[in-house]
């Protein structure tokens, strides 16, 4: 047993290499497989493999289907840029840690290098991320209907569709 921990000991850094690399190219492919939709990531309305499902993936040449990545690619790249920022963040950190040992002075030093250099960063995208979340979850009401009859429609004049008075515009949210 003692083989094995001594076989660990001296091959750590390569196992460590190994792992992130398992863990990369697990993330790369289901990645790969979001963007094209295959596997569990097949959209709900797309029909099985079937005469349907044959015509569908025909009419599909490489244009569209290049079009179409990009368009994903573009539209995920912020998310996947704020996520490599935070892992390096994170990674710099680690490194910090584990190069400063025991030593205090050191501890400070190399802690105040890293988050003077990515600490407004990592700031930007925390604020970013929890100012969309914010701005989802407050939504504008739909029109109530009382009567039972469709919503009142505007006009271009902005008047009511059968009243002609103007209405007053709700207070501004606090």
């Amino acid at each position: 047993m003692t083989s094995f921990f001594t076989f660990l000991a001296t091959h750590q850094n390569a196992i460590l290499i190994l792992l992130l690399m398992l863990v990369v190219s697990v993330a790369l492919l289901r990645w790969i497989l979001w963007m094209f939709g295959w596997g569990r990531f097949k959209p709900e309305g797309q029909p099985a493999d079937s005469a349907a499902a044959l015509e569908v993936k025909s009419s599909n040449n490489i244009t569209y289907i290049l079009a179409d990545l990009f368009v994903k690619v573009i539209n995920d790249f912020r998310h996947l840029l704020a996520l490599i920022i935070v892992l390096m963040f994170a990674l710099a950190l680690g490194y910090v840690l584990w190069r400063g040992g025991g030593n205090m002075e050191n501890l400070k030093e190399g802690l105040q290098a890293v988050m003077s250099t990515l600490g407004g960063i990592i700031g930007s995208i925390i604020g970013y991320y929890f100012g969309e979340s914010a701005a989802k979850s407050v939504r504008p009401s739909p029109p109530t209907v009382t009567s039972g009859d469709e919503p009142e429609q505007n006009d271009d004049d902005g008047a009511a569709a059968g009243g002609g008075a103007v209405r007053q515009a709700p207070a501004p949210p606090v």
